[in-house]
C-alpha cells in the first residue's frame, strides 16, 4: 500500500471517528432534552387536571344529590360533566407526546377520559415515566429505536379526612412520538457526517497529492 493511500485512509478514519463522537454526544443531549421536555409537559398536565377537578367539584357539588356520600358525589360529577372531558382533550392537545389522559375511580374504572371510548373501561397501567427518565441516555435511545412504549404519570385526589384516594389521574406519554423528532435529527446528522467525510476525502486527496509531489520528482 502506497504512502499516499495510507495517509488518506488515516485522515479519513480520524475524521470519521470525530464525526461519530460528536454525533453520539449530540444524540445524548437531544435525548435528554426531549425526555426532560416530555416529562415537564406530563407533570404540568397532571397538575392542571388535578387543579381543574378540585375547582370544578367544589364549584358544582351543590348541583348534585349528595345523599350517596362524598365519594359518590365526586364520581357523579366527574363522569357526567362534559366540561371535564373537554378539558382533558384540550390538555392532551398541548403536547404531541401525550396520547391519553384518564380519571378513574377507586376500582380502576375510568370515569372521564380524553378518549371517549375509554370511559367505563379499566385503567391500563404503564411504566412510571419519571423512572424511565432516570435511565441513561443510551438506554432511553435504545428503547426509542426498539419501538418505544407508553409510560404514565399518576396523581391521586382524596377527600379530606380520608386516607384512600378517591380519584386517580393518569397522563399517558408515548415514547414512539418522542422518536419522530429524534429520527429527523439522526437523518440530519447522517447527512452532515457523510458530507464531512466526502469533503475530508477530497481535501486529503488534494493535500497529499501536493505534499507528495516533490517525492515523485526525486523518484
Amino acid at each position: 500500500m502506497s504512502l499516499r493511500v495510507r495517509l488518506v485512509l488515516l485522515i479519513v478514519a480520524l475524521v470519521a471517528l470525530v464525526a461519530v463522537a460528536l454525533s453520539a454526544l449530540h444524540l445524548d443531549t437531544l435525548v435528554d432534552t426531549l425526555s426532560a421536555d416530555a416529562l415537564d409537559r406530563s407533570e404540568r398536565a397532571t397538575q392542571e387536571v388535578s387543579s381543574f377537578l378540585v375547582d370544578h367539584i367544589n364549584q358544582h357539588s351543590g348541583e348534585y344529590d349528595p345523599s350517596g356520600g362524598p365519594t359518590a358525589l365526586w364520581y357523579t360529577i366527574v363522569s357526567s360533566d362534559r366540561d371535564i372531558a373537554s378539558m382533558l382533550q384540550k390538555t392532551m392537545a398541548l403536547s404531541r407526546s401525550i396520547v391519553e389522559i384518564n380519571v378513574a375511580g377507586e376500582d380502576g374504572h375510568i370515569l372521564a377520559s380524553s378518549s371517549e371510548r375509554r370511559v367505563g373501561a379499566m385503567l391500563m397501567r404503564h411504566g412510571d415515566f419519571s423512572q424511565w427518565i432516570k435511565n441513561s441516555a443510551k438506554a432511553r435511545l435504545l428503547d426509542l429505536f426498539r419501538g418505544g412504549a407508553d409510560y404514565e404519570m399518576v396523581a391521586g385526589l382524596g377527600i379530606l379526612g380520608q386516607s384512600e384516594r378517591s380519584l386517580t389521574i393518569q397522563v399517558v406519554t408515548s415514547t414512539v412520538l418522542l422518536r419522530e423528532p429524534l429520527l429527523g435529527q439522526v437523518r440530519g446528522l447522517a447527512a452532515v457526517s457523510g458530507g464531512s467525510l466526502l469533503v475530508a476525502l477530497a481535501i486529503t486527496l488534494a493535500a497529499t497529492n501536493l505534499a507528495l509531489r516533490p517525492l515523485k520528482r526525486i523518484d
